[in-house]
């Protein structure tokens, strides 16, 4: 039963709505035309390809635009559908909101809980949550008017996450097909891109890299930068706060650091490792777990960031023969994520050794041009990065 607290009640989310699963669909009971069938994976992928069913099914089974999706087996997650007429498959819920709850609302409270819910679901291989559990998870709810209100914010700031993921997305592909203009073809004494080598062959040559600018050199990285390993700190050492943070494989993310679990040194420790901090504009990269979704785990250190200190299995650059911004820029560049990526083929845990790390090749302009290249980018990689910090901001007030 519901209790009342300040005119808010506590509720169980079995007490906010209706949960009814899915069907199971059979192979043969696919047709070329028809229902989409909504699976686990139209949910992840909701653009992608589908399975039909022409029969007939309950209107509890049906899912139309604007309809609340609870998946509670192996993926856990919650959206409200927006890709047209549906049916749906088990594992699936369809939850239908009591008349005094607000649909939006409902979903961001589900979706805030899905951290606890995995956590204390079932199945080693493949995680579940019985509806039952659903009584267990006891939730604040205002009055419908609130509730609204409630969710018409967090609506609106989804919404904004939502298109500055967009916006960040677009600014990396334009980033990539800068780069790879930049890091094949250059930018010659006037400031301009080259000519591209069909347009202009007498100023190319053919290196290892294929073509590239007739003053250029083809170098492994390991010729033009070292790689600092960080210390085995003892984990008796860290701290939960302190002095100074440490910068562990778990918190090297993909462009920036993930500091959600952090570490900390003592306070009276940290002198003695001053050759292991790190400072704003560093570049590492985890050695450990090195693949993940969004690419090769390379971060960049902003201030915010700094100061920290370089853990074992992470490794910083360090420029000894080229322009550190040329070389910042080189390690966000595609062909050098791909060719690290060859080297952990067919590898159940990747892993990158210091040699690994340094092999693949980068073309070396004059030291001049380097700083031309890199100049070129700078702009838009300080507006990702503001996007990139919006967005976090974002993710945190929501959180």
């Amino acid at each position: 039963m519901s209790e009342s607290i300040k005119g808010w009640t506590i509720r169980s989310l079995s007490e906010l709505a209706q949960y009814h699963n899915g069907l199971a669909f059979k192979p043969s009971d696919w047709v070329e035309e028809g229902t989409k069938i909504i699976r686990i994976e139209q949910l992840n992928q909701p653009t992608g390809d589908y399975d039909f069913y022409a029969g007939r099914v309950s209107e509890v089974n049906r899912i139309k635009d604007g309809d609340l999706i609870f998946s509670w087996s192996a993926t856990l997650k919650v959206v409200i559908w927006k890709h047209g007429d549906g049916v749906l498959n088990q594992h699936l819920f369809k939850v239908v909101p009591y008349a005094d709850v607000d649909k939006h609302l409902l979903f961001h409270l589900l979706d805030f809980n899905m951290d606890s819910l995995s956590s204390g679901s079932h199945g080693s291989t493949m995680k579940h949550i019985k509806r039952g559990e659903l009584t267990t998870y006891k939730v604040a709810m205002p009055p419908p008017p609130e509730q609204r209100k409630i969710a018409r914010i967090l609506t609106t700031l989804d919404n904004l996450i939502e298109k500055t993921e967009a916006v960040i997305a677009k600014y990396q592909a334009i980033k990539q097909g800068m780069m790879h203009d930049l890091f094949t073809r250059g930018v010659d004494a006037h400031g301009h891109l080259r000519p591209t080598q069909a347009e202009a062959p007498d100023l190319y040559k053919q290196s290892e890299l294929g073509w590239i600018p007739k003053e250029w050199e083809a170098h492994n990285l390991g010729d033009v930068a070292n790689l600092q390993v960080g210390y085995a700190f003892k984990s008796s050492w860290f701290r939960d706060d302190g002095a100074v943070r440490l910068l562990r494989g778990e918190n090297v993310g993909s462009g920036r650091p993930d500091w959600s679990d952090t570490k900390y040194l003592s306070s009276r420790m940290v002198e003695q490792f001053q050759e292991f901090t790190l400072y704003p504009r560093d570049v590492v990269i985890g050695m450990d777990h090195t693949f993940t979704k969004s690419g090769v785990k390379i971060t960049h250190l902003q201030q915010e960031d700094c100061p920290s200190l370089l853990v074992q299995r992470v490794g910083r650059f360090v420029p000894k023969e080229c322009e550190a911004t040329f070389l910042r820029a080189f390690l966000g560049f595609e062909r050098y994520h791909a060719d690290l990526a060859r080297q952990q083929k067919g590898m159940d845990i990747p892993h990158l050794s210091q040699t690994e790390i340094l092999e693949p090749l980068i073309p070396l302009p004059k030291p001049d041009e380097q700083v031309r290249i890199a100049e070129r980018l700078t702009g838009l990689v300080e507006t990702i990065s503001s996007e990139r910090q919006c967005l976090f901001k974002m993710n945190v007030s929501v959180r």
